[in-house]
Formats: structure tokens, C-alpha cells, sequence
């Protein structure tokens, strides 16, 4: 009986197994979106920014898929999460990334957009004020021809 006993010991155990309970498969995206969902209000790549949720990945930072403590999750795009798992993406990155989110900047984007608004509102005033005196030094020069031509001249 210990001959079968350590046999079975020696029989690698398959992953689908390791991940269940109770015969259940666990289902680790679920855990994992309910987990984050209740720390960040839209979940993304950690890594790049990619922002649809129904693409994400879940990886397990330290690769073991068993090890399904929070700490080891991050939420990473099949591209990132593909990286990661070959190390081009270092693991601490992936952590700092994860526990540091990301916050849009917007200001840098448009550094210079008030100033630009400005100038763009000036030279567009400065034309119609242009075209408003252009109209009125035309329309008084055709009052003032027809004038001439309807009174008679002695």
C-alpha cells in the first residue's frame, strides 16, 4: 500500500485540479475583478494602459497558478501579460505599476492650448472687425455712386 502511496506522490498533479476546491473550478478573473473593482473605479493594463476589461488578463506575478493570494494578481493586456511571462516585463515593475496607479495629466497635453485659444480668438475678432469696416466702406461707396448717377449734374 506506501508503493501506491508514493507512486501517487510522484504523479504530477494536473493544473485544473490544483485550481479547484471541492471539485470546483475556481474561477480567478472573478476573484480578481471583485477584488480590484473595490480598490480602483475602472480597471486596466497596469503596465500599458489598455482599458478594455473584457481583454485583461489576470497574471500571477509570481507565475505560480495556485498561488492565488491578491498580492501575486495583476491585471495585465494578453500583449503585457505575454511579456511579463517572458521576462521582457520585470516582476517589481509590474508590483510598483499594480500598487501606484496610473493618473491622467491632462494639463500636459494642452500646456499651451489657453494661450493658443487666445490667439486664434484675437486674429478671428480682428478679421470680422476687418470685414464688418470692409462691408461698410463698400456699401457707402455704392450709395454714394448711385447717388451721383440719379441726381442731375448743371
Amino acid at each position: 500500500m506506501n508503493e501506491t502511496m508514493n507512486a501517487s506522490k510522484d504523479v504530477p498533479i494536473p493544473v485544473a485540479l490544483l485550481l479547484s476546491t471541492k471539485g470546483k473550478r475556481i474561477n480567478i478573473r472573478k476573484l480578481a475583478l471583485n477584488h480590484y473593482r473595490k480598490l480602483v473605479s475602472h480597471i486596466i493594463c497596469v503596465y500599458c494602459g489598455f482599458g478594455i476589461e473584457g481583454v485583461l488578463e489576470v497574471a500571477h506575478l509570481n507565475t505560480d497558478r495556485t498561488d492565488n493570494d491578491p498580492t501575486n494578481w495583476a491585471f495585465l493586456c494578453p500583449t503585457c501579460h505575454r511579456m511579463h511571462d517572458l521576462g521582457l516585463i520585470r516582476t517589481d515593475t509590474v508590483r510598483e505599476m499594480r500598487d501606484h496607479p496610473k493618473t491622467v495629466n491632462w494639463l500636459l497635453l494642452v500646456k499651451d492650448a489657453s494661450a493658443k485659444a487666445t490667439a486664434t480668438r484675437q486674429k478671428t475678432f480682428q478679421k470680422r472687425k476687418l470685414q464688418v469696416a470692409a462691408n461698410k466702406a463698400v456699401a457707402t461707396r455704392r450709395k454714394n455712386a448711385a447717388r451721383k448717377v440719379v441726381q442731375p449734374t448743371s
